[in-house]
């Protein structure tokens, strides 16, 4: 899961570059701002006033980021199911059965961390519950 959300932030990365560097960094360039160098480049280039319908070109690409973010997320959710489901049915291969059936006991008294004190102080707790310990 962790590779694929790699996959995930290559892509939107990806995607928001180059919407980025083709469509708003020309836009921001091209604004009547009073920004030199780098500032030039962003959106603080763009004058605060009503008349400034450059403006626009953030607020829609703030909604098609989210709207893609969001259709990512949910194609990987998606995939993340059926994986899920695949992993409770039928478990995974790669450990071993065993594994699924054992747990470990810390911080036992000293009186029973022998084996078979330890086997009899489960006999009492759980009767008949334990085949072999």
């Amino acid at each position: 899961m962790l590779l694929r959300f790699i996959v995930i932030c290559v892509r939107s990365g990806f995607f928001f570059t180059f919407c980025g560097v083709v469509i708003l960094i020309p836009i921001y360039a091209s604004s009547d701002g009073r920004f030199f160098g780098w500032n030039r480049l962003t959106l603080a280039n763009i004058p605060n006033n009503p008349e400034a319908t450059e403006l626009w070109a953030p607020v829609i690409f703030c909604y098609l980021f989210s709207a893609y973010f969001c259709q990512l997320m949910f194609y990987e959710y998606k995939n993340f199911i059926v994986k899920r489901v695949e992993y409770l049915v039928s478990g995974d291969r790669d450990t071993p059965s065993q594994t699924y059936y054992t747990a470990m006991v810390e911080k036992l008294p000293k009186d029973i961390k022998s084996a078979p004190a330890f086997s009899e102080y489960c006999e009492k707790l759980f009767p008949g519950a334990f085949s072999h310990i």
